[in-house]
């Protein structure tokens, strides 16, 4: 995976939900859809709680291959739960964007 933080963060905006909303410490943040992720800085657990999002909505199988694609490592013969479990945001919008068909650009 050799793409920027902004080629991934355009990524995961294509696959949210219209309209994303969430309260954080009396703020409101809102991201739209066809505007991508604000500019403001949004940190690793809020792109983590994106992907979640994107997660969520996953049809059966395409549960099954994301996960798959998580849990692989170098071996790609191989699968490791940890890896699935612990893996970053980047990862996961990667993953995600191979099982909805997403081109990364």
């Amino acid at each position: 995976m050799n793409y920027t933080d902004d080629q991934l963060k355009a990524a995961l905006a294509k696959m949210l939900p219209d309209v994303v909303e969430w309260k954080h410490q009396d703020l409101f943040w809102r991201y739209i859809f066809n505007e991508g992720i604000s500019n403001t800085e949004v940190l690793d657990t809020e792109l983590l709680h994106f992907c979640w999002l994107v997660e969520r909505d996953l049809n059966p199988e395409q549960k099954l291959d994301y996960i798959e694609m998580l849990g692989r490592g170098e071996d790609e013969e191989s699968f490791y739960p940890t890896i699935a479990l612990s893996s970053d945001w980047r990862w996961r919008v990667d993953a995600l964007a191979k099982v909805k068909s997403i081109d990364i650009v």
